[in-house]
């Protein structure tokens, strides 16, 4: 259900809209879903992804979402054994769908998923430190415009979430995913969305880890 409703945040803010009302609703005849529309994973299947009024074909983009964020949170439990990384993947996940639908993310997500990680690990000099950093990237990139500066604001979040060693994983992974991806579609795409292949990164380099 977490993983349903943040894919159904990331439209609604896309579309101006409000994220808690309308009730959940088809996009095509505005039938408003129950409680049994709404059962993660098996509504889907059952309905066999079809409104259950005017039979229109729902977006399998909610099916897989909810997967994803089940599978990948079920990942972080096994490799931490603690549900803290929750909230942030969640945020990640939401992050990641504008990036890629949009190519910008929200202020008010960036900010939810600092107050995340300074609640998952609160590290005042670990934080004043990232922070430092945080600013001459921020100054270099104004010049010479490198790379998004929403980018910057996401791995530094991700420093005070994770170790050295595991946040050199992720940029190195991120960066050669997205290297990978811009030569194979040079042709197609003259900007790509990066906070994608940096959540990316985070789930490959939790899977590396021992």
């Amino acid at each position: 259900m977490l993983g349903s409703f943040i894919a159904l945040a990331e439209c609604r803010t896309n579309r101006n809209e409000s994220i808690i009302y309308p009730r959940s609703h088809c996009d095509y005849c505005n039938y408003t879903l129950q409680w049994f529309d709404l059962i993660p994973i098996v509504s889907y299947i059952f309905l066999m992804g079809k409104c259950r009024e005017c039979k229109r074909k729902i977006s399998i983009s909610f099916f897989m979402i909810e997967i994803l964020s089940i599978l990948i949170n079920v990942l972080f439990y096994l490799k931490t054994n603690s549900l803290i990384y929750v909230p942030f993947i969640l945020c990640l996940i939401f992050l990641s769908l504008q990036d890629f639908h949009k190519k910008y993310v929200s202020l008010y997500a960036i900010i939810i998923l600092l107050v995340i990680a300074i609640t998952i690990n609160y590290d005042l000099f670990k934080i004043l430190i990232i922070f430092s950093i945080y600013l001459v990237l921020t100054i270099l990139n104004r010049y010479g415009k490198f790379i998004g500066s929403a980018d910057i604001d996401i791995i530094c979040i991700c420093a005070i979430v994770f170790d050295v060693n595991t946040l050199i994983n992720i940029v190195l992974i991120s960066s050669s995913l997205c290297l990978i991806f811009f030569v194979y579609f040079k042709n197609k795409e003259n900007k790509l969305p990066f906070v994608p292949f940096i959540f990316a990164g985070i789930i490959i380099s939790i899977c590396i880890q021992k």
